[in-house]
Order: C-alpha cells, then sequence, then structure tokens
C-alpha cells in the first residue's frame, strides 16, 4: 500500500467526495472529476465574509466542464472508472470510460500551493468510435448556495479569457474570476466550432467537435479568483501570468511547493492504513491552512461544505491547532494571530455583558463579534485561546509572539474570569462561574434546557489561565490583580462525587448521557491529576455515560486516549483508536464530525492526528524538554514520526509495542 495515495475503482456518495485546497481556495471534486452535467458544488474562500451580518459566501467551483455526446450528458461506467489521489503531490485524478463506450475522458485538477489565486484542470478525451462532443468549460454561480446580487460579465477578459466580478451585496468584498481557456486536439477534423456561454448564472465557453475514432483532445483551464473592493483588475493579472508560465510549468510549481509542504516530515506505522490515514489526515488539514493566510479556519476547513456559515469555534483551538503546532507550528501561530486581531471584538462583547477584560465568542467570523445566540454561554472558548496562546509560545520557543500578543490574550482573559467569578457566600474562599455551557451541549438541548452552574472542565480552565496570567512577565498587571486571581483559581470549585470519587461534569450533574468528553480535558491537555487510577476512573466513568448515546463525536475518542496515555494505559487508548476509525467516510476516508454521518468536518482529521501523536505516541511537549510516554497497541505494532517541531528543532520519534508479557521499549527522541 502507497501511504500517498489512494486509489479507487469504486463509485462514493456525495458526502465521501475528496476535496482540495491551497490554503486560500478549495473545494470538493465532482464524481467524474470534471462535472460532466454540472458541478453541484460551489469553491470556498478563506475568510470570505461579506455584508453587516458576515456572511460566508462560496464562489463558482474552478472545475465545471460539460461534456455531451450527441447533445446527451455523458455519464461515467462505473466498470471503467478510476479515481487517484496524490496526496504528496495535491492532485486527483478521474479517469472513466462513458456509459455508451464512446469516449474516454481523463480529468486532473489540482489548487496551486504557491500561487494561491490560481486553481488549475486539465481534461483528455479520447474518441473510441465517431461521434460529435460538445465540451463547455465554465464559472457557474448554481454550485453556489448563496447567489450573488449582481454579476458583472469582463467582456473585455481578452480572447482566450472568460470572467466576471460577483458583488454579493459588500462594496469592500466581491469576488472576481478570470479563466483562462486552451483547446488542441488530434484528428478531430476541422477547427471547433467555438461560442461563448450566455447563460444567465455562467461565463465559458462551448466548444463543438467532431471525433473520428482515436482522435483526441486536451482541455487546459487556468482560474483565478480574487477577492476585495475591486478585484478583477488582479484576477486577470494574475492569470495572464499564470498562462504566460504555462500550465506544465504550473504544475510542476505546484508540485515543488507540495514537496516543500512536506519537507522533513514522514511517518511509519505498522498498521498500513492507520498510517494512510495519517497522511491523508494531515493532507486535509493542510488543505485549509497557508502562511499568507491570516484565519482561524472553520470546521468543514476549505472543502465545499461551508456548515454552520463558515464560522470560527473553539475547533480551531482543540483540533486543528494541535497537529499544527507540531508539523507546521508557522500556521498554528496564524490562528492565534486571527485571535489577537480580534481582541477588541472580545473586549467590547466582554463589556456589553459588564465584564472586564476579553470575552471571545463562541461562534465568530471575520470581525469576531458573537453570533451563536444562547450558545455564546459556552465561556470556555476564551480559555482555550489562552490555552493555546501559551502552548505556542512554549513550544516554539516563539517569546516574540508571547511578548506581542500571548501575554495580552492571557491577561485579557484571566481578567474576563476575575470579573465573572462569584465569590460563594457559605464557603470563604470557594468561586463559582454560574449560567455556562460547556462543550456538552447536550446539557442545555436535551438534559437541562438552561445554562448550568460550575461547568468542571469550564472551571478547570479558567483556573488555569487565571494562576498562569498571575506569573506573567507583565507590568501592566497589578500586585492585588496578581493577587486575587492567584485566590480564584485556587477556589474555583471543581465539583466531586465523592462516593464514585470522579469529578462531576457540572454542578448538580446526575449521570445522564453526554455528548462529548468534558471531564477528559482535566487530564489533556491539563493536568489536574497525574494519578493513573483517578485518570482511568474518571475516563472510563464517561465513556460509559457517552455510550449510551451512540454519538462518540471525533472529539472524545482524541481526549480520551490522550488521557489514558499518561496513565500508561495501552488497552484504552487502543479502544478509543478502533472507535475513531469510524469518524471517517468513503474510500479517501473522509474525514467527518462523529460515527452517525454527515459531509466534510475537517475538525475530525485533526482530532484523529492528535489521538495518535498525543495518545499513541503520547508526546508532551508543554514541559521544559519534549518526551513521550508511548502506548503503542500491539496490533498498531510500531510507529515512528519525523519532523516533529520543539523550540526551534526538529525531531523523530520512534515508539514500539511491548512484546508479549514483555515491558515496552521506552520510546526513543532524537534530533534531525
Amino acid at each position: 500500500m502507497d501511504q500517498w495515495t489512494y486509489d479507487t475503482a469504486v463509485w462514493s456518495p456525495p458526502e465521501a467526495a475528496p476535496f482540495l485546497g491551497n490554503g486560500f481556495i478549495g473545494g470538493n471534486i465532482p464524481i467524474d472529476g470534471h462535472g460532466a452535467t454540472g458541478n453541484p458544488w460551489g469553491a470556498t474562500v478563506a475568510a470570505f465574509y461579506v455584508g453587516p451580518d458576515e456572511t460566508f459566501v462560496q464562489v463558482p467551483h474552478w472545475l465545471n466542464v460539460g461534456l455531451r455526446i450527441d447533445g446527451r450528458p455523458v455519464r461515467p461506467s462505473w466498470v471503467n472508472f478510476r479515481r487517484v489521489l496524490d496526496l504528496r503531490h495535491g492532485v486527483l485524478r478521474t479517469t472513466y470510460t462513458d456509459a455508451e463506450g464512446a469516449l474516454r475522458v481523463t480529468a486532473v485538477t489540482f489548487c496551486h500551493r504557491a500561487r494561491k489565486h490560481i486553481a488549475s484542470y486539465h481534461v483528455s478525451i479520447t474518441a473510441l468510435k465517431d461521434v460529435s462532443v460538445e465540451i463547455s468549460p465554465r464559472l457557474d454561480t448554481m454550485g453556489c448556495p448563496i447567489q450573488p446580487a449582481d454579476i458583472r460579465r469582463a467582456d473585455d477578459a481578452g480572447s482566450e479569457n472568460v470572467g466576471w466580478t460577483l458583488d454579493f451585496g459588500d462594496v469592500g468584498a466581491k469576488a472576481a474570476q478570470v479563466m483562462w481557456l486552451d483547446l488542441a486536439g488530434t484528428g478531430c477534423g476541422t477547427s471547433p466550432a467555438c461560442r461563448n456561454l450566455d447563460h444567465a448564472t455562467a461565463v465559458g465557453r462551448s466548444f463543438s467537435l467532431n471525433f473520428q475514432q482515436g482522435s483526441r483532445c486536451e482541455l487546459r483551464g487556468i482560474v483565478a479568483t480574487c477577492i476585495g473592493s475591486d478585484p478583477l483588475p488582479a484576477a486577470r493579472e494574475i492569470v495572464g501570468q499564470a498562462a504566460r508560465t504555462g500550465y506544465t510549468a504550473l504544475e510542476q510549481e505546484h508540485s515543488l511547493a507540495m514537496d516543500q509542504l512536506w519537507s522533513g516530515f514522514d511517518v511509519e506505522i505498522g498498521d498500513p492504513f492507520l498510517e494512510r490515514r495519517f497522511v491523508s489526515s494531515l493532507f486535509y488539514l493542510l488543505c485549509g491552512y497557508r502562511q499568507d493566510v491570516i484565519w482561524g479556519g472553520c470546521a468543514t476547513g476549505l472543502s465545499s461544505a461551508g456548515s454552520w456559515g463558515g464560522s470560527v469555534f473553539w475547533d480551531t483551538e482543540f483540533y486543528m491547532f494541535p497537529p499544527l503546532l507540531v508539523f507546521h507550528p508557522e500556521l498554528a501561530r496564524n490562528m492565534l494571530l486571527y485571535r489577537s486581531d480580534t481582541l477588541g471584538a472580545a473586549a467590547k462583547n466582554a463589556r456589553e455583558h459588564g465584564e472586564a477584560g476579553a470575552r471571545f465568542a463562541w461562534q465568530s467570523k471575520k470581525t469576531g463579534r458573537p453570533f451563536a445566540g444562547v450558545f455564546e454561554a459556552e465561556r470556555h472558548v476564551s480559555s482555550n485561546i489562552a490555552y493555546c496562546a501559551w502552548w505556542y509560545a512554549h513550544c516554539a520557543g516563539d517569546g516574540e509572539f508571547m511578548a506581542a500578543h500571548g501575554r495580552n490574550l492571557l491577561r485579557e482573559v484571566a481578567r474576563n474570569w476575575a470579573s465573572r467569578a462569584a465569590a460563594d457566600t457559605q464557603q470563604p474562599g470557594q468561586f463559582h462561574l454560574n449560567h455556562v455551557i460547556p462543550s456538552d451541549e447536550h446539557v442545555l438541548d436535551h438534559h437541562v434546557g438552561t445554562p448550568i452552574n460550575d461547568s468542571v472542565m469550564t472551571n478547570a480552565y479558567a483556573a488555569w489561565v487565571l494562576r498562569t496570567a498571575a506569573g506573567l512577565a507583565d507590568e501592566t498587571i497589578t500586585d492585588q490583580e496578581r493577587r486575587n486571581w492567584q485566590a480564584i483559581a485556587a477556589g474555583l470549585y471543581l465539583p466531586l462525587d465523592r462516593e464514585r470519587r470522579i469529578y462531576r461534569e457540572y454542578a448538580g450533574y446526575n449521570g445522564h448521557p453526554i455528548k462529548q468528553a468534558d471531564v477528559g480535558h482535566l487530564f489533556f491537555p491539563l493536568c489536574v491529576s497525574a494519578d493513573p487510577a483517578e485518570i482511568r476512573r474518571n475516563v472510563y466513568y464517561y465513556a460509559d455515560r457517552e455510550r449510551e448515546t451512540g454519538l462518540y463525536l471525533t472529539h472524545s475518542p482524541y481526549v480520551y486516549a490522550a488521557a489514558l496515555s499518561r496513565a500508561g494505559d495501552v488497552a484504552g487508548v487502543e479502544r478509543f483508536l478502533r472507535l475513531s476509525e469510524r469518524n471517517v467516510v468513503g474510500p479517501f476516508e473522509i474525514p467527518r464530525e462523529s460515527n452517525y454521518g454527515g459531509g466534510v468536518v475537517v475538525t475530525g482529521a485533526g482530532s484523529f492526528l492528535s489521538l495518535i501523536l498525543y495518545g499513541v505516541a503520547g508526546l508532551e511537549n508543554m514541559g521544559s524538554a519534549m518526551t513521550a510516554h508511548s502506548c503503542v497497541p500491539a496490533s498498531v505494532g510500531h510507529v515512528k514520526i519525523a519532523g516533529i517541531h520543539f523550540q526551534g528543532r526538529r525531531y523523530v520519534l520512534t515508539a514500539e509495542a511491548a512484546p508479549t508479557g514483555g515491558v515496552a521499549v521506552p520510546p526513543l527522541i532524537r534530533e534531525i
């Protein structure tokens, strides 16, 4: 098995469609590789929000090549069908024979990693009999969930180009697309008849060809997508430069850029299926990020799913951030720069609620203002942001970031928690955080019906923030603030079930089923206790409560496995590793949020990577030195991960399962 390739000859449903992206633009690819009957999806552009409601809009997909035989839409035959996703080079190739046995079609596409505005394709058609064919490459808004308010065609785009400007009602955030086309063929008789498409929702060209058996034609398309107040001139210039470079050279450039993206990374896992899934999970995650785009990223990445309005949630910090911190700390930094850029909005949000400091939105978009209504009571997101700012600065050794951004985030979140904490009138020195929603949202919408008091996860994170911020080298923090923060951190109530010797999910928790692993956070990434028995007791109790719901979101196996790894529980790590295998769909192992369906949710990729890194490999990158407490199951055999970043250096970690009846060899970490 090639760990860098998915090679499949089977049909798959739309929710299993592969997607590509270069950190600026991306989208799902239709089943036939080009959209013979129309591409049903739009393309997603990073952080493209429009209007006062910051609506997340998609643009027409770069790959939409209609194909008809004697006026009839081409349909693939699944007998002679193949799709190959090259993860190393970010290229998808689809090959099929049509159902009538008239044409052999190959479509290749990629989103250029070095030229962020460019996405390209190459469609090759070979006639298996004499036949008349119509090829219609186009850009079409019909795949966009939200239609533009106004479309202005670029009639002067040039003889080889078509294009337009799309106005979604925001003068500062328009989209422009220009498409360069080149059609060449052999054995097609006379030059193909060409006409411009004249549709209300599409721009493009239509070519009519009379094929003789054995003849062949090649269609190459290069599409530039730009956004801004007047993006059309830039789109014209970018596509012109790309056309002058030439399609073949563009493809080579892209391949070199992908090689650079993967430089120094490698993974070996005894289970080849897990090994390939590790590579593909990192690929899908990287599709949504690049160094010159500052954005938190959304749960569905740059796939065409665009769910939850392209919003930024805590998924950014808890799912996507940990693996990027390991392999691409520069991209993890960008996530936090997005949060730093929205610190002013978080401060405004706090003031509007009569609080101090910064209250980050549970659901944010462009400016950082809140969009989640009642669910904005999921206050733990502020702590998650502060925690990851500290984690990044420490792990990357980036003191400049800490001085310019990290300490501001920590300090202002601490001020917010201090203004929010309520002193217990009956228990001196004890504090509470009331009226919150834990990450287990079923507390609100399935069990209690209202926000609750003293979420143990929320309180534990808040205590960590207050305690850590009190020790910051920051002259704007007064001595009185430091003393107050330390007192609140020490006194924040963590609800306990003394009979079962476990933490309660929240004050008054009665053992009802749960949605996800709140209490697990006390043991990873936090370390409220390092006692193996206490970790196991809490994890297994809540895993059983979650089993009752049948959900097992991608979040839970990761948290539980990472916590149990700290307890040295190999069997427990394996249990949750196997559960995580249900959270992908189709032959390309597209990540999803849960085991009960749904389309692309890239947080599932981040969760799986983190399960392997922090659970199976047992990586610890929060201390003064990088260590590991590997828990490699016998069914996995061994793990070797190269390209791990820590404080400006790169390492390789090697770990093996314990021999039968023996003791595992300690994992080896060496600098590259």
